[in-house]
């Protein structure tokens, strides 16, 4: 895109914002979109073909230059639709016109629009006017970006439940069952002798709501977002041989040598219709090499934030020492033990350690077995989710939260602690309830965050 195109800095309110809605690129159609208080008289000054138009009705009909109209020539054929305010996507009046996909003609429209008083859209400054406005409310707004980037059946039923403000209805129950308890707390700071049994049987309900979607959460990431998925063994067992097969090309380097990879390498592949982000580190071991030692300790923390560990074993070297820490650095996580060189073994591990699958990485045997393996343990039939309700990562970091709160209020509350206490914390968990939908979002920088992941047109 020309860089005269694109934003600088944040719009006011007031101004009328326009962007390329379709991907840049040769196609059959492509789409510039306007919101604001101007879309409609500047797309009647550059539309030939009508001098009035109604709401949510297709238009067919030439954009041409104003200040030139016969010398230049019609710029495309196009279709437009007008949606006046507030029924549009934004709650503004709203254009979209629809040429031939080419760059160099929706970017000539795109300046003649910017000529005539548009400014350019920030990333996601269409749907963040839709929240802004009061369309949708925050947990909705995320539902776009996931929708944009989702590649399988279960991501789209849960964005579509975000869409339809599922999480919303949710989130809303909870914050009038801890909204009426807040009531009832502060009536009872005048009245110490009330009984509060049934506030305690609010906490537990919420509570209970709170726990399924946290898991719902965990349940159901890596169909919303990358599985992490890192290869883990001591050096020269065929961690990076391995790596090269499941990605299908040669990434990583592969030498005799101990310690040839240091860094981490990544590559994202597709199983099972989830992405999986996988990881080859450097060898665990005890060494005297300092840059070798700095891989060392990236993959120990890789190895807490990951979804699945493949440790590898070689099959031609009996059981080590280095093994078997490694062993007992990762058997609190779910892994997949990986014993290779099968082709040359001559150790056998099935006494001394759970092996799950055999492989020759330099043979290409057994790697679809580990791939079938991995969906297997991260398939649809694990999923218990209600409804596909399902809140993000941002939400469900929120929820955690809340959920300490509510888990002290309760103990609080069993324990006969000041009624102000107890309030309080029933208090900040409204607060922290209240930034999922947003409705309690101030925080420009929170909602920038948010929106600066969409791409300009959405």
């Amino acid at each position: 895109m020309d860089p005269k195109l694109s934003p600088t800095s944040q719009n006011q309110p007031n101004q009328t914002i326009a962007a390329i809605a379709t991907p840049l690129g040769k196609g059959g159609i492509g789409i510039i979109k306007l919101s604001g208080h101007s879309s409609i008289p500047i797309a009647l000054q550059i539309f030939q073909g009508q001098d009035a138009f109604e709401t949510h009705k297709l238009y067919y009909g030439c954009i041409v230059d104003p200040d030139s109209p016969s010398s230049s020539g019609p710029i495309d054929e196009v279709l437009l639709t007008a949606m006046f305010a507030p029924h549009s996507y934004t709650c503004e009046d709203v254009v979209e016109i629809q040429t031939h996909c080419n760059n160099f003609i929706l970017e000539t429209i795109l300046k003649l629009v910017f000529k005539l008083g548009a400014v350019p859209a920030q990333p996601g400054e269409f749907t963040r006017r839709a929240f802004l406005n009061g369309r949708i409310d925050l947990s909705q707004a995320e539902s776009v970006i996931d929708l944009i980037n989702i590649n399988n059946q279960t991501a789209l039923r849960i964005a579509s439940q975000m869409m339809r403000g599922k999480i919303k209805e949710r989130i809303s129950i909870l914050k009038q069952q801890l909204t009426q308890l807040s009531a009832d707390l502060n009536a009872a700071i005048d009245f110490p002798d009330a009984s509060f049994d049934n506030d305690l049987e609010t906490i537990n309900k919420v509570e209970i709501s709170m726990t399924e979607l946290i898991n719902n959460h965990k349940k159901t990431r890596h169909y919303c977002q990358d599985l992490k998925v890192i290869i883990v063994g001591k050096p020269n067992v065929g961690k990076s041989s391995l790596f090269n097969c499941l990605v299908d090309e040669h990434r990583a380097i592969v030498t005799d040598i101990p310690g040839t990879t240091r860094d981490i390498i990544d590559k994202t592949i597709t199983l099972g219709g989830f992405n999986c982000q996988l990881s080859d580190t450097a060898g665990l071991h005890q060494s005297n090499d300092t840059i070798e030692n700095m891989g060392i300790a990236y993959t120990k923390k890789l190895i807490c934030k990951s979804d699945l560990i493949l440790f590898v074993l070689d099959a031609s070297r009996p059981l080590s020492l280095d093994d078997i820490n490694i062993y007992n650095t990762i058997k609190a996580f779910k892994f997949i033990i990986v014993v290779n060189k099968s082709d040359i073994a001559t150790a056998d591990f099935k006494n001394q350690i759970p092996v799950d699958i055999s492989i020759s990485a330099l043979l290409r045997q057994g790697i679809e077995q580990i791939k079938n393996k991995i969906q297997a343990l991260f398939s649809e039939t694990e999923l218990i989710c209600t409804d596909y309700i399902a809140p993000n990562l941002r939400q469900a970091n929120l929820l955690e939260s809340a959920m300490q709160n509510v888990k002290r209020a309760k103990s609080e509350l069993e324990g006969g602690c000041c009624f102000d206490l107890v309030a309080e914390d029933i208090s900040a968990t409204l607060r922290l309830l209240g930034e999922i939908s947003g409705g309690q979002v101030n925080n420009e920088d929170i909602l920038d965050n948010i929106f600066t992941k969409f791409c300009i047109g959405k």
